[in-house]
Order: C-alpha cells, then structure tokens, then sequence
C-alpha cells in the first residue's frame, strides 16, 4: 500500500504480513514506490496476540528527535480475561515534539480497571482516576486525578449533544446539534457530506479520503491544503501538519484534550495507541471467538467499524459517499419465514431492540410459522447450516460467521426503503417519484401514491421502451396475486424518466 498526500513529494507506503487467523502482525513502513528507502521510520508490529484475539505485545516506531527516528513503543499487555491491566513500556526514546505514542504514566498494578459491564472505569497512564457511564453505556464523565473532567450529554438514542472540557480555570463546551458544531456559544462549523464550513467566515473545506474514510487531506475552496494526516494501521497519526480540525481516522472525531486522545465511533470509544475499544463490543454474541475489545478482528487495513457496533468490510463501502448515518438499506418490513422442509426447530431470527445495528433480542420461529417485524435498518446473517446467526450491516454481503445459504429457508425477504444504497439505478418521474431498480432481482419500484386494494409498492418490469407493469406488492414486499392494473400507469416510457 502506498500513498501520497497534499503538497508533499514523497510516497510512503507500508508492507504487511498477518498471521493464519488473518490478524495483523507487521505494517512496514518505507517511502517511494517500491516501499524500500528510509524503511522502519513508523512501522507497527504486534508481535502477540492471546487465544482470545487481545494485544500482549506492540511495538511502534515514530519520529525521536529533529532528524531522527527509532522504537518509540515498545509494549507489553498484562490482562486478566479479555480486561487489561496494565501496560508496559520498554522503548528509552519518546515521540518527537510531543507526537502520537503510548505515555507510560505509572508503572503499577491495576492500572486499568472496569465495571461488571465492561466499561473502562480508571486508566492511570491517562491520569484518569474514573469514568461513569450512563444506562447506554456510554460515558458522562471522565475524571482526571488533577480535578479536570470531561463531561458528555447524550439524546435518548446516544446521538452525542454536548461535551464539556474543564481544566483548570478553563471550561470549552461543544455543543452537537445536527449537523452544526458550537464552541462556547458560537457557531463554529457546519459539517457537510464532503467536509465542513467554517461560519466565522462562511469558508468552505473539503476531505480526501482513502479506502478507510479516513480524512488523509483537508483543503480549502481555492485547493490550497490546510491540513494532511498520515496514519498508522491502528489510526494513531504521524508526521501531520495543520491540524485544523479533529475528525481523523475514519472520519471520526479525535478528542484529544488533556491527553484522552479516545476517537468517538459513536456506540464506543477507542483508544489507537492500545489498539483497543474501551468498552465492550455491542455485537459481541456474533463474535464469540474474539475477544469484545478488539479493534475490527485485529485486520485494521481490510476492516472499519463504522458506528462502533461492527465489523464490516472495507470493500462494502464506497467512502467519497457513505454516509453511516444516511446510506444504509432501511429494511422497513421484514418476513422470515421457516419452511416445513427445514427439520431444525427454532430457526433463530434476530434483530436490533434499539439503536443502529444495536443489541439484539432472540425470537424462535416454529416450523412453518411466519414473523413479520416493522423495524427498520437491519437484515439477517444467514450461517452455513441455514441458521440465521446475526445482524449484518446494511453495506454490503454478510459477514461472519459465514456466507449465506439461503436455499435452507423458504422466504427471507426484506424491503429497502427505497434508497440509493439497495439499488443498482434510480430515476425520477415528474409525477410519480423516484423509481428504483432492485439490485436482487432487477425489477423497477416505486411507491404506490394511492394504496389500493393493500398495495404499498407498484413494481415494474424494464423494456427497450420503458417500464412495464409487472405487480403490486403488499408493505411486506411480497406480490398480490391476481390484482388487476387500469390502464393509468401501466406503461412509463423512458422519456418521462430521468437521471
């Protein structure tokens, strides 16, 4: 992997190497093409990993003085189950002019400690001296052992509100409302698809993005860079400039006051110099093997998590126009139906009780019974043997535990709510609406204005002319059989659509 980035001349570039269980274990760093000159300068190797997937050992190079560079991690994990302890550092040099690295803080038993739900509560190296969360899990407040704190508001959802950073005499508030950002008071910046505007001068500035989301290069609106960030595979940033603005790695905001340096996905916060989540993965029953704070199954470069609830593939998602928060498939209704020839008795159906690829509830299917749902945004893993094991993220095929084997079930059908990411094209009618093609079947939909005879959906067939009528189908996507169409609508030629 090579890149090159903003203004600067060089290409860097990193070689990697990964164990039998697919897990990272060296990221080589060299410049020009060929990876091959000043080669080491910010390498990152674990050398150790636990049976349960957990970090023992990490070394990280980096920057050691003006012109220098060497080991500036060096680290040893001691855990109790999948809780860390401790961590040590051996490394004698330290980053140079106060970069990205682990900070040794004290050298002590029970440096970290948690909370019978897996939430870090104290992280000494931090100088934290506890942390609360609230009934989501989620942090309210963070308390530094020198009276500092950082306190956080959420909505009822986990929509983060406000943030507020006490130290010393010192308090900056943040507040989050919508898609505008406020500081002490003042509208600071209005974040948009592509990158964000400045209200104190109504400037726009755009992000370059790699195959990760990550923001390599920010830019104003003349084109001149204003910021670039290189990364580590475990997101830690090295050799950057600007830094103008604070969502990095993946997109995500980086808070880095008092040293917290946590990156908020949302449902978790993680911690890139430990490679590690601070709280216990949401899908942790779909991952039974690993332990719940490992960052993306240890393979940081072909997995992102994009919410802090799962693992998806990096290939899934098209980062110059995902929106996590937007472009998803919105299952609006969904039928799992259990065929009499499947002789496994509770077929298991799982899906989200709250929040976006959520924490799940079970629901055990009879034989021949149907379960029909009106949550939205989710679809189902469908295991080996048939058994549907998992929620998968709406981006992309189904990952683990397997690929699906559907000829297992009778009927699996989810409806899209009719967005761009379930379909292979989408026109527009003037009067009719948008109309969508079905990437599954290739099959035309559009929503039924009149809602006759029980039809939500009115589904057409492609000619060389236009679009045909084909069927209606019911809220639950399915045909209704023998419903005749009048003449209004039956045919929509291809001049009355367009792009």
């Amino acid at each position: 992997m090579t890149w090159k980035a903003g203004n600067e001349s060089t290409v860097r570039g990193y070689k990697f190497t990964y164990d039998g269980l697919d897990r990272l274990l060296n990221a080589t760093y060299g410049e020009t093409a060929g990876i091959n000159a000043n080669t080491d300068r910010f390498s990152e190797n674990v050398t150790a990993y636990d049976k349960n997937g957990n970090i023992k050992t990490l070394q990280r190079y980096g920057q050691t003085a003006a012109s220098g560079y060497g080991l500036i991690d060096n680290l040893t994990f001691t855990l109790a189950g999948n809780l860390l302890n401790r961590v040590d550092d051996a490394a004698a040099a330290s980053a140079y002019g106060g970069g990205f690295e682990f900070k040794d803080g004290v050298k002590q038993a029970n440096e970290y400690t948690y909370d019978s739900n897996g939430n870090l509560t104290k992280d000494l190296n931090k100088g934290i001296s506890t942390i609360t969360y609230n009934v989501l899990n989620l942090p309210n407040m963070v308390t530094f052992s020198d009276g500092s704190t950082i306190a956080y508001t959420y909505g009822a959802d986990g929509t983060k509100l406000k943030t507020v950073h006490k130290t010393g005499s010192t308090t900056t508030t943040t507040d989050y409302c919508g898609n505008v950002v406020y500081e002490n008071g003042v509208q600071k910046l209005l974040l948009t698809d592509e990158g964000y505007v400045t209200l104190s001068d109504s400037k726009y500035h755009y992000y370059l993005k790699d195959h990760q989301g990550n923001n390599r290069v920010v830019i104003n609106q003349s084109g001149t860079v204003e910021e670039t960030n290189h990364y580590y595979p475990f997101g830690g940033v090295f050799a950057s400039s600007g830094n103008v603005q604070p969502y990095k790695y993946n997109g995500k905001e980086l808070d880095a006051k008092k040293g917290l340096n946590w990156y908020d996905y949302g449902a978790r916060h993680y911690d890139a110099a430990l490679g590690r989540f601070t709280t216990v993965d949401p899908s942790a029953e779909n991952y039974y093997s690993t332990s719940p704070f490992t960052y993306c199954l240890n393979n940081p470069l072909n997995y992102i998590d994009p919410l802090g609830t799962d693992t998806v593939d990096v290939k899934d998602v098209d980062w110059n126009k995902f929106d996590p928060k937007k472009d998803v498939v919105a299952l609006d209704e969904v039928a799992v139906s259990v065929p009499n020839a499947l002789t496994k008795v509770g077929t298991r159906a799982l899906e989200p009780i709250s929040g976006f690829w959520g924490y799940v509830g079970y629901y055990l299917l009879d034989i021949g019974s149907t379960y029909h749902s009106e949550q939205t945004r989710f679809t189902y893993k469908v295991g080996t043997d048939g058994v549907i094991t998992g929620v998968a993220p709406m981006v992309g095929t189904p990952p683990l535990p397997g690929f699906a084997k559907t000829s297992n079930l009778n009927t699996i059908r989810g409806l899209w709510s009719l967005t761009k990411q379930g379909s292979s094209k989408v026109m527009k009618h003037p009067i009719r609406g948008l109309f969508y093609k079905s990437k599954s079947d290739g099959l035309w939909w559009v929503k039924d204005q009149t809602k006759h005879g029980g039809s939500f959906y009115k589904v057409y067939k492609e000619t060389n002319k236009g679009l045909e009528w084909h069927k209606d189908a019911d809220k639950y996507g399915n045909f209704i059989i023998n419903k005749h169409k009048s003449d209004v609508g039956i045919f929509i030629p291809w001049k009355e659509l367009s792009k």
